[in-house]
């Protein structure tokens, strides 16, 4: 029986370590859900409305209209990158698809002629997964993504999220032209 209370204990102890770690990333998660929206966001947003009264100012056919209309593109892209970053802090669980849809865009917007064709395959049992695994999930796919894009010189990038009993793996297969 002791050793039986004693498993327990240690189980007990176990569960309400993960449950505070668990507690903590979520308000981390919420706080930098909350800094998203109040500073960053609004600032991006706040020179991207200078960048256009500006460029509405001056003469068109000018290389500074050029120079503006790549800022204002800039700007548009991190408003995007920070409006979907903020959605996937708050989301509660993430499907396969919605892993699928994000390196999808992510995809899209590295999209240049010339660029690897990208392909994303989801193989196994498909389990949700909460906010705070999913979100971690989305960004080590993503930066794996982003480094195949910026430094393999890839023609074909092959993503593959394979569910297991126990686990999740993905994997950013690179092929590189003969």
């Amino acid at each position: 029986m002791l050793a039986w209370a004693a498993y327990r204990l240690r189980v007990w102890q176990v569960i309400a370590h993960v449950r505070d770690r668990f507690e903590e990333r979520l308000a981390e998660r919420t706080r930098i859900a909350q800094e998203l929206h109040d500073s960053l966001i609004q600032d991006v947003m706040g020179i991207s409305l200078q960048i256009e009264v500006t460029d509405e100012l001056l003469p068109s056919g000018g290389a500074a209209k050029q120079s503006l209309a790549r800022a204002l593109g800039l700007c548009k892209s991190a408003l995007d990158a920070g409006r979907r970053a903020l959605k996937d802090l708050r989301a509660v669980s993430l499907s396969a698809a919605d892993i699928v849809k994000s390196f999808s865009q992510l995809s899209g917007e590295f999209a240049r002629d010339g660029e690897p064709e990208v392909d994303v395959t989801v193989e196994g049992h498909e389990r949700p997964l909460n906010a705070v695994t999913g979100n971690d999930v989305l960004q080590v796919g993503r930066q794996a993504i982003t480094n195949a894009f910026q430094h393999a010189h890839a023609s074909r990038i092959h993503v593959l999220l394979s569910y297991g009993e126990q686990h999740l793996r993905i994997r950013v297969q690179i092929m590189v032209a003969a």
